[in-house]
C-alpha cells in the first residue's frame, strides 16, 4: 500500500494537488476585437485569422502574481507572468521580446480559466538566457497595469481551443 494512498490523520491522497498553469497562450492585444462578459468572459473576438499562440513552457516554470498597486492619484492591478522556454527557438523568443502589448489566456491546474493584461496589455519588462547542466532556457517577464484583476473565462475548452494556434513555438 502506498503511503499517499492510505488516510493518515484525516489526510488522503486527494488532498493533494499540483498548483501552476497548465496552459499558455499570448496574442498581440491589437488583435483582440472585443471581450463579451465583463468579469466571466463568455467570449473573446479576435480580428480575422488571428489566434493565440501556445507557448510550450518547461514544466513548473508557468507562474503569474496579480497585486494592487496604490498611489494617491490610482488604483490599478499590477499583473505579472512568468515562464520559461527552451532556448532553441532564439528568433520567436526575440518576437516575444520586441512585441508591443499581449494579451494572455491562462489554464490553472484546477481547469479554470483567465485572461490577463486585458484592459493595458502585458509587455516582456525581462528576457534572460540562461545554460545549466540541465537545459538551457530562455526566461521571460510580461507585466502589465490593469484596471483590475484578470476576468475568469467561462468559455468551454472547444471554444477556446478553437482560439488557439498549438503548433509548437515559443
Amino acid at each position: 500500500m502506498s503511503y499517499l494512498n492510505s488516510t493518515f490523520g484525516g489526510v488522503s491522497a486527494d488532498a493533494f494537488g499540483i498548483p501552476g498553469i497548465n496552459r499558455l497562450a499570448l496574442i498581440e492585444k491589437s488583435k483582440i476585437t472585443g471581450y463579451t462578459g465583463g468579469d466571466n468572459v463568455t467570449a473573446i473576438a479576435v480580428t480575422t485569422g488571428a489566434k493565440f499562440q501556445e507557448i510550450f513552457f518547461t514544466e513548473d516554470s508557468a507562474n503569474y502574481t496579480q497585486e494592487l498597486t496604490s498611489s494617491a492619484s490610482a488604483k490599478y492591478i499590477t499583473q505579472t507572468l512568468n515562464f520559461r522556454v527552451e532556448s532553441d527557438e532564439i528568433a520567436k523568443a526575440h518576437s516575444v521580446i520586441l512585441g508591443r502589448q499581449y494579451v494572455a489566456l491562462v489554464k490553472k491546474s484546477n481547469g479554470k480559466w483567465v485572461v490577463l493584461g486585458q484592459t493595458n496589455g502585458l509587455r516582456c519588462t525581462a528576457a534572460t538566457a540562461n545554460s545549466t547542466e540541465d537545459d538551457a532556457t530562455l526566461s521571460f517577464t510580461l507585466t502589465a497595469k490593469n484596471l483590475g484583476y484578470g476576468s475568469n473565462v467561462t468559455m468551454t475548452d472547444t471554444a477556446l481551443d478553437a482560439l488557439i494556434n498549438v503548433t509548437a513555438t515559443v
